[in-house]
């Protein structure tokens, strides 16, 4: 990546007069680069973006091969195999983030008001499973709806808090909370 201070000493006003943003240059620069003046388009698209790592080891690869038949495609099949890569190494990284047992617990909640036939359960599903929770939602024999929320602590709290309020089209007028410890029986979310 280059500094602010070398972007602006490099940016010549009579060549550069229709270039406003530094990923219009880049690009631009690219597209003469891989002598593929047709799609400048696309290598702008790509450098606002595309993360610039990837852009310059995609580049230098070009670079390195030295006389190719087609520039262009083979920096565009080497920015797909480091993207690939960059994905998988991010989400390898998300997966091996996982909460400790201590981070996580069990929450019965039992809601009572005008909560049946105004779709609540599917309410309380769609918050759920946005915020990565399992568990179940179902109707009880006495027109109340009952909910069993499973997950990280901070989360269950927050839509906790959220169920006594209720959608607009609902009307809570008691919840009853109690917690349990983390069971980890649940895989999903479901209206039961």
């Amino acid at each position: 990546m280059q500094s602010i201070k070398a972007i602006l000493q490099s940016f010549n006003p009579s060549e550069d007069k229709y270039i406003s943003r530094e990923f219009q240059k880049y690009g631009y620069d690219l597209s003469e680069e891989m002598e593929d003046f047709k799609h400048k388009a696309l290598y702008i698209k790509l450098a606002k973006t595309v993360p610039r790592p990837i852009l310059e080891r995609a580049r230098n690869f070009v670079k390195d091969a030295g006389n190719v038949r087609s520039k262009p495609r083979l920096f565009m099949w080497k920015m797909a195999q480091l993207r690939r890569e960059w994905k998988e190494k991010r989400q390898s990284q998300k997966e091996n983030i996982k909460p400790k047992a201590s981070d996580l617990k069990q929450v019965h909640i039992l809601v009572s008001g005008n909560v049946i036939g105004v779709g609540f359960r599917a309410w309380v599903f769609a918050l759920a499973t946005r915020s990565g929770l399992v568990g179940w939602v179902k109707n009880t024999a006495d027109r109340k709806v009952e909910i069993l929320l499973e997950g990280e602590n901070n989360t269950v709290n927050n839509v906790a808090v959220t169920l006594e309020k209720g959608p607009i089209t609902a009307r809570v007028t008691d919840a009853i909370f109690k917690e349990g410890s983390y069971s980890g029986r649940y895989k999903t979310f479901e209206i039961l």
